[in-house]
């Protein structure tokens, strides 16, 4: 990959994580509920910030082509991820932890009034919620969920994108 192209993919990277980074902080310290539809903001943010940086690619190289879009897609959507999943962690970690908690109580709430497990089942469930339920797997849970959707979202826009008309 070209020195612009990588500068391009770093900067939108940046871009995505702090606008992802200064909208979380907002989330969290406006106390929004967990299951508000403010949250689906993080899933707009993602294709947003990838349709920039293709575009920003195609504006510099003419001969823009699917792999270094993709390419560049995928590396903003890794960085941005990583820095809003960093953040999480830290958040949870060190200053309230209070979002984990209200979480895990909803999921055993659910997992107590679910007639159809067994006490084996109930117990595994139980026990996969209290190691989900730490800002660790909470975060790498986050970052894996905003990969994936990054990457799909990206495909699509860079085969839109990138198509011959």
């Amino acid at each position: 990959m070209e020195k612009s192209a990588r500068q391009i993919a770093l900067r939108y990277g940046l871009y995505l994580g702090l606008f992802l980074f200064v909208y979380g902080l907002f989330y969290r310290l406006a106390e929004v509920s967990h299951s508000s539809p403010l949250g689906y903001i993080f899933y707009i943010a993602l294709p947003i910030g990838v349709f920039l940086a293709i575009r920003q690619f195609k504006r510099r190289n003419s001969m823009a082509n699917f792999k270094n879009g993709f390419i560049i897609s995928a590396i903003v959507v890794i960085i941005g991820s990583a820095i809003y999943s960093l953040f999480v962690y830290v958040y949870n970690k060190f200053i309230d932890d209070g979002l984990l908690k209200t979480i895990r109580e909803e999921n055993m709430e659910k997992i107590g009034n679910n007639g159809t497990l067994t006490e084996d089942q109930v117990e595994q469930s139980l026990k996969l919620v209290d190691i989900l339920s730490q800002p660790g797997a909470f975060s790498i849970t986050i970052f894996i969920q905003l990969v994936v959707f990054g990457i799909i979202t990206a495909l699509l826009l860079v085969w839109f994108m990138t198509r011959k008309r």
